[in-house]
């Protein structure tokens, strides 16, 4: 049997008789066990409150295309394409986090933050932890509507030498995939992604009945 891969013009989906399905990333093939002990022991995801002080302005400026390029990468170790950077601060810190572009969702751009904190460093059973590996936040991309949006460094709409304005709301932080299983591995932040102070807000972690992290 031939199994064509994620990159084919048609990539297969592969099924078996007991109910698993699998899917094919370059040269891997992934199994997907409805009755494996993630899937079975899965309750919810924990998260912290939601507060409208988690809700930080910042500026995003584009790239030109060249900067950094390969500083970001994938969990196959491809470099992911940067976007540009977005200042702002968090409990007085000023950042400049490097985003990179993400798929289009609903139909609209965004860019998306690969994030560690403060609250990544704390033992999984504190209260006030989040994933190790870290989390995401995804933006909307201030430039995907401005003619010539798709040329490498074009700026947002109304934009100057300090960027365009964006509003990240990290109540919107949500865990990667890795974060509910070990078969997946997920893109490590930057060192400019990590920031040194506690985001005590979005996703945690995913839990079973009890309370107790997955994994």
């Amino acid at each position: 049997m031939l199994v064509a891969g994620d990159q084919a013009v048609v990539p297969s989906t592969v099924a078996f008789a007991d109910g698993t399905a699998a899917t094919v990333h370059g040269h891997t093939l992934r199994v997907w066990d409805p009755g494996s002990d993630a899937v079975t022991r899965f309750a919810t995801i924990a998260r912290f409150g939601v507060s409208p002080s988690h809700v930080t302005s910042g500026r995003f400026r584009a790239t030109t295309g060249q900067e950094d390029r390969g500083s970001v990468v994938d969990a196959a170790g491809d470099p992911l394409v940067v976007a540009g950077t977005v200042s702002t601060e968090v409990d007085g810190v000023p950042l400049e986090l490097l985003a990179v572009r993400s798929a289009v969702h609903h139909g609209a751009a965004r860019l998306q933050l690969i994030v560690q904190d403060a609250t990544s460093a704390l033992p999984e059973d504190d209260p006030g932890s989040s994933y190790s590996m870290g989390r995401f936040l995804y933006l909307d991309d201030p430039g995907a509507d401005a003619p010539g949006a798709d040329a490498p460094g074009a700026d947002a709409p109304g934009a100057d030498d300090s960027g365009a304005e964006v509003l990240l709301d990290w109540d919107r932080l949500v865990l990667p995939p890795c974060a509910f299983s070990y078969q997946f591995a997920c893109p490590i932040p930057p060192e400019q992604n990590r920031i040194p102070v506690p985001l005590r807000a979005g996703e945690r972690h995913p839990v079973d009945a009890t309370g107790t992290v997955l994994h």
